[in-house]
């Protein structure tokens, strides 16, 4: 089999790992270009890419396929598959007609719900209970295709956005493998339109902690949000992020105690009071600092009981 992988973010990596120990002919790589980021707006190659070129892919990275010289590139190569795994680029119709048997996506939710580019961080940021794999036939509207075949797989009391990524990266692998050698055969089935949700980007106005909500919603948006882009309050004057975080147990109601107000600190973290129940700080992290746990952190920087954050 002949295939053609596009794919930009680090969750690509451990699936194309598990491609390349099989036959299938990885033909070539596309990502997104090298991007700018960092304080310094240095210029930065995405994961996929750099992987990809270390270990001796052949890698392209068109800023779109607008050009038809672009679709003609690929047009040439006569790939049996197109798999495409957090790319980042919508791909036209001549695009999705190009390989002989069918451009494929792998999208990390168990569609219809959460279409779109933030599938994970807004599944757990929901509360949800499950999330998943669904490996879809492309079409040229975002994420609706047909689905082939859906992986669920159970959000942990304390899964992160990255551990819960991770996860899920691991699993693509062995996944999508097993459906390649039946892809010949498979029949896709349509989506149900009306159980459509979508997980836009997360946007910075949405990263900041408002303590007066309840203690779940604010722990579901720290593991939501962690390891990246991070949610995040004033303390001190400073802008710290909350990485890691734990329910109170046995504090469900609202208190006559300020939402933000500080009530213990201790070995396992730092307790504050939320608009229902409370919440445990147990990692975070100061501007340009690395994540530090509770206990680390405060050897360096002053919390108080009765402290409003």
């Amino acid at each position: 089999m002949k295939l053609i992988f596009m794919g930009s973010s680090s969750f690509c990596i451990p699936i194309l790992k598990a491609l390349l120990k099989t036959n299938i002919d990885i033909m070539r790589v596309y990502t997104q270009p090298p991007k700018f980021a960092g304080r310094g707006k240095k210029l930065f190659e995405v994961p996929v890419s750099s992987f990809a070129k270390d270990i001796g892919l052949e890698v392209c990275q068109p800023e779109s396929f607008l050009l038809p010289s672009e679709v003609e590139n690929l047009r040439v190569m006569q790939p049996d598959i197109i798999l495409v795994v957090a790319y980042g680029l919508l791909l036209p119709k001549k695009v999705l007609e190009v390989p002989k048997l069918a451009a494929i996506n792998l999208h990390a939710s168990i569609l219809p719900k959460w279409r779109g580019a933030a599938p994970i961080q807004r599944s757990i940021i929901a509360g949800d209970k499950y999330s998943g794999l669904s490996i879809m036939k492309m079409e040229e509207q975002l994420d609706s295709g047909p689905i082939y075949e859906v992986l669920k797989e159970k959000i942990l009391h304390n899964d992160t956005y990255s551990s819960l990524s991770n996860r899920l990266s691991e699993l693509g692998g062995e996944f999508l493998i097993n459906f390649l050698k039946t892809v010949e055969i498979s029949s896709p089935r349509a989506q149900n339109v009306t159980g459509a949700t979508y997980a836009g980007k997360i946007l910075k106005c949405e990263t900041k902690i408002n303590w007066h909500e309840p203690a779940q919603k604010i722990d579901c948006k720290i593991r939501g949000l962690s390891e990246r882009p991070g949610a995040w309050t004033n303390i001190n004057g400073e802008r710290i992020k909350i990485l890691s975080s734990a329910l109170v147990e046995g504090i469900k109601k609202r208190e006559a105690i300020s939402p933000g107000t500080v009530t213990h600190i201790g070995d396992a973290g730092i307790e504050v009071v939320c608009g229902t129940g409370r919440i445990l700080i147990e990692r975070l992290q100061r501007p340009g600092k690395i994540p530090l746990h509770s206990s680390d952190f405060l050897r360096g920087f002053r919390i108080h009981p009765n402290q409003i954050l």
